[in-house]
Formats: structure tokens, sequence, C-alpha cells
């Protein structure tokens, strides 16, 4: 178990973009860690083929609307966005700071798109942001392409809560995938694994089942504030996408908030199917993910063998985030239809459970009523050693032993 979650731990890596942690004075210092991190560095190359390493970003995981937001996408942060966005153009960039007194300051380099990147960013439905999604590539020579995904109807409409009405929900958004011109991103026609119905050929993605808020990541109100930090966002208004009064929340949603509330740590986040086949499809090695929400996209890299960077919100994000990657992991090897199935891990673990129960069983004997004169000997009543009793202990005195209850019989 502990060499899985070294693996787990060289595998995945997390840099929490918290403006508290010792190496962050405000998010330049995040950028910069960013940029002086060996993985992020190593994550691609200047010259490559094809694109090697897929840069996320999802609106939808990027924040939480502070009022409704299980019907609600939060509102993008235009600004937080370009800025992660050029950390990743630029991380190949050397410092000019950092260049010798005695070497000529070397001229500004060329803003490109890293031939080893693709960017996925997902944008939650909100087509009127489209062009802010693009805007950090302006003046770079890249490709745009666009793939539609849409949501299963049942499965989405039961997250809800009891949905009626025409054209309620919107279902569909577009995910754009951005890479550098001089790439041809070639790709194969490749059937995806969990919609086979499509294949890349396609601009179209789905319909992609949506678990029930009861089986994603859940965290009592209290802990989803430290999770956050300053990522909750004021919203207001009407919805957009839905029509609030054709939805009626569950209860448990309308009720006022306490620190004891249970409730999904993100309402929004895709199953690992879609990550699965996204990475799979383009060949991918490596993935930042500058919205990591729940560690779904984390733990499809770790099942597919690719090294994955995450930027989470805060400390205490990355920190249960690490806890839930390494319980999903080992839950995974226990599961003999999972890629990471492993029949010795399991078989050990059998083992360490029949050793743990044969101790307790043989504690269990020890104390009462057990088998020969040693249960009824060593526990009963401390002196001290004038003869004072001082102390009775809970032991088996009160009882015999079945061979002492034999040689009386005699």
């Amino acid at each position: 178990m502990q060499e899985t979650k070294v693996n787990i731990n060289a595998q995945i890596q997390l840099l929490p973009s918290d403006p508290d942690v010792p190496y962050d004075n405000g998010e330049n210092g995040f950028i910069n860690a960013f940029k002086d991190m060996d993985t992020a560095k190593h994550m691609g190359s200047k010259d490559v083929p094809d694109p090697q390493i897929a840069v996320l970003f999802d609106v939808k995981l990027s924040g939480e609307a502070q009022h409704r937001p299980s019907l609600r996408i939060p509102p993008l942060s235009t600004e937080k966005f370009t800025r992660k966005i050029q950390m990743c153009l630029e991380r190949f960039n050397q410092d000019p700071g950092a260049a010798s007194a005695a070497v000529p300051t070397p001229s500004p380099p060329e803003k490109i798109i890293p031939p080893s990147d693709v960017y996925l960013i997902f944008n939650g439905g909100k087509d009127g942001n489209n062009a802010d999604f693009v805007k950090p590539f302006a003046g770079l020579k890249k490709t745009v392409k666009t793939l539609t995904l849409f949501k299963d109807e049942e499965t989405t409409c039961k997250r809800l809560g009891k949905v009626q009405g025409l054209a309620t929900v919107r279902l569909d958004e577009t995910l754009h995938i951005i890479h550098a011109l001089t790439q041809k991103c070639s790709v194969r026609k490749h059937q995806y694994q969990h919609f086979p119905q499509f294949t890349t050929r396609s601009s179209m993605l789905g319909p992609i089942v949506m678990p029930s808020h009861d089986e994603v990541w859940q965290q009592q109100w209290q802990v989803k504030k430290a999770i956050f930090g300053t990522a909750f966002i004021p919203s207001g208004g009407p919805v957009p996408d839905i029509n609030t009064e054709d939805v009626t929340e569950p209860p448990e949603r309308q009720a006022k908030r306490t620190n004891e509330t249970i409730e999904p740590d993100f309402f929004h986040n895709y199953p690992a199917a879609v990550y699965s086949d996204l990475f799979s499809a383009l060949k991918v090695k490596f993935v930042i993910d500058l919205t990591p929400g729940d560690g779904t996209a984390a733990i499809a890299c770790y099942k597919a063998g690719l090294v994955y960077l995450g930027t989470p919100f805060t400390t205490a994000h990355a920190t249960l985030l690490r806890t839930r990657v390494d319980e999903e992991v080992l839950k995974s090897m226990t599961q003999d239809r999972d890629p990471l199935y492993n029949a010795r891990f399991v078989a050990a673990l059998s083992d360490a459970s029949q050793a743990g129960a044969d101790a307790a069983a043989g504690q269990g004997r020890g104390r009462g009523g057990g088998r020969g004169r040693r249960a009824s000997r060593g526990r009963g009543v401390k002196r001290h050693a004038d003869g004072e009793r001082v102390q009775e202990e809970e032991g088996p005195e009160e009882g015999l032993g079945d061979d002492e209850e034999d040689e009386l019989g005699q």
C-alpha cells in the first residue's frame, strides 16, 4: 500500500494557488512557483512532432456561485483565466530577471503556443464568453476546433430535482480545442471507448451519464469553505440556460446551509469517462489541470499512466484532494473490472484482515472462559506491598476455564 502511495505522489502532483502558502506573494508568486516546477518545465517540449500535453480549464470547476450553485454555472473570472493560460504558454520562457549581469539581457521571447500543447477549454454552455476563452491566444498562430459535449437528460434532471416545462434545461456545452498552427495535431480515426456511437471524425461527444450527487465527493459546508477559499463568486439575477420556475430543487438544497450541511464539493464535475476518452483520442502523455475540481481527471490520468499536475484553490483543497485520490486508487485496485485491479493487493488485504480477526479471537479467548488455566490467572486484584487492596481489574476471575472445570469435576 505504501509503495502505491509513493507512485501516486510521483505521478499526481498538486500546486495550490493559495495566497497564504509560503512560496506565494500573490498570484505572481504562484505563477513563478509554477514555472519553476520541474514537472511543469518538463511537461512537453518546444520541438515535438505532435502535442503531448493537455492543458485543461473548465469554467464549471473554476469556482462556485454563491446563489443556487447546484443550478448555476459559476461566472467566468476573465482576469484569472487569462493569467493562468498565460502561465502555461510562457512556462518555457526564461525569466529575464534571472539573467546574469555579465550576460546581455535577452530580447523578449516570441510569444507562441508551445507545439507540445493542446488546450482543452470547457465553456460550461456560456457561449457569450467564447471570445474571452480564446482571447489569451490572440495574435498567436493557432488552430481552434470545437467539440459539442451533451449530457444525458434523465441523469441530469435527477441531479437538479423535479424538472418540468418546455426546454427547461440546457444539456450541451462547447469544448474549445486549441493548439499551435504549426502542428497538425494529427488524430487518426478513433472510436471513443465510453461513447462508441461517435468517433474523432465528428464534432459531438455524448450522451454523458451524470452521477447522482450522492455518488460524488461530498464535504460538510465548513470544510467546503476551506477548500474554495476566495473562489466563491457573487452572482444574482436569473439562472442562465435554466427556467428556474420549472425546477424544484430537493429539500436539502432549499434549506439554509449550516456548518454541518453535507453537499457535493463540485456540483458540475464530469465523470471520468469524458476525460479518459479525450486523453486517449489525443494521445497525450501529460496533463496540466488548471481547475482540478474533485480530482476525477487526476484519477483518470493515474489509471491511464499519465503524469498530472493540478492547481487546487487552496492548501486545504490540495490536502483533501490528495487523500481522495489515494482512497479512490486503492479502492480501484480491489475491483476486478477496473484497469487498476491487482490480485496480489487484494490477497494481501485479505491476509491482513484474517490476521487481524485471528488476533482478536485469540485475545478474546485469553480474557474470558477461554482454554486453560492461563485465562484465570494474572488479572485480578492489585495490592500494595503491605497487602492492602487498591484496585480491582476487569478480568476472567469471575469464571473458570474449561480445563479447570474438568479438573474440579474429577
